[in-house]
């Protein structure tokens, strides 16, 4: 099955999302008429996230409680450290 809104990938398929990490994971995030959900996703990829250092730890309970359930899956994540002296 696909996910909602995604394009075929391989023998698979990929869609996007956005998540608030201050706010619990929705357990439909795309709606009550689609069973797929966040931890269903064999894999996560994340570019350009985190750009504050108060947004880390959100940011990794987020993922650690999307790796924790469902199916086995990895995390991709892609960042560019943009942190001065003064922020680091």
């Amino acid at each position: 099955d696909a996910w909602p809104r995604s394009a075929r990938v391989g023998r698979g398929s990929a869609t996007h999302a956005t998540l608030d990490w201050f706010d619990p994971i929705p357990e439909t995030p795309f709606g009550d008429e689609h069973n797929e959900n966040f931890f269903d996703a064999e894999v996560i990829l994340a570019a350009e996230c985190v750009w504050l250092r108060d947004l880390v730890p959100a940011f990794v309970e987020t993922n650690r409680a999307l790796l924790s359930r469902g199916v086995e899956k990895e995390l991709i994540l892609s960042f560019r450290d943009r942190s001065s002296t003064d922020d680091a």
